[in-house]
């Protein structure tokens, strides 16, 4: 909504672009942890420390998700919304 678009847009655009990598770490780092420590209790070691190295996993494997959408066009690389929202008040200003 930065952009000025309409909240059913920015939904969508939202929806299309975070659902793939988002999904793909949950499988990724939820099947992990599954594999590790599925008996472990939270006062376990082992359930902390499968946490730990299963979002490990799900980063990495969502990593190159994110990539393949910005080379795409699907979704925008990072920027600080705070500068953005400078750089468009000083044009306006100006």
């Amino acid at each position: 909504m930065q952009d000025r678009v309409s909240f059913k847009e920015a939904m969508w655009d939202a929806l299309l672009s975070e659902t793939p990598s988002i999904t793909i770490m949950e499988i990724f780092a939820i099947g992990t942890d599954l594999l590790l420590a599925a008996e472990a209790h939270m006062g376990d070691l082992l359930f902390w420390s499968a946490l730990a190295f299963s979002l490990s996993i799900g980063f990495l494997v969502a990593w190159p998700v994110n990539v393949a959408l910005v080379h795409f066009g699907v979704k925008e690389g990072m920027s600080n919304p705070a500068k953005m929202r400078s750089s468009s008040q000083g044009a306006a200003g100006d």
